[in-house]
């Protein structure tokens, strides 16, 4: 107990519950509430990102079972990515969402537009 007190904790903070649910601290369940209702308003591309055990991947799995019947939401992990430059991670995401294929460096303009006309048509 001592060392739950410590972490400011009451119970295993990475421990299923008896629903089978993961905890999530107070911190943790007002930022998917923020992002939830953030991505309900259509606030648009949202980019979560953070140090190794900050909660990323759980947020993405609550967050993913809270959208799941949204039909006009995609939830999207990219485990470890690493871009030298934004034409990397445009074409990325346009490759994971299936937006346009891969374009060479001289076209980003046309690629971010077809990106962007993804988006406004979704």
């Amino acid at each position: 107990m001592e060392y739950l007190n410590s972490i400011g904790c009451t119970k295993e903070p990475f421990a299923a519950t008896a629903d089978g649910e993961p905890f999530l601290s107070q911190p943790m369940r007002d930022t998917l509430e923020k992002i939830t209702h953030s991505i309900r308003l259509g606030a648009g591309l949202h980019i979560l990102t953070g140090q190794d055990g900050s909660g990323k991947t759980t947020l993405i799995g609550q967050l993913s079972d809270k959208l799941s019947t949204d039909k006009n939401t995609i939830v999207l992990a990219l485990h470890q990515p690493q871009f030298n430059k934004p034409e990397q991670f445009f074409t990325t995401l346009a490759g994971a969402f299936k937006t346009s294929r891969p374009t060479a460096p001289e076209t980003k303009i046309k690629q971010q537009e077809e990106f962007n006309a993804f988006f406004q048509k979704q």
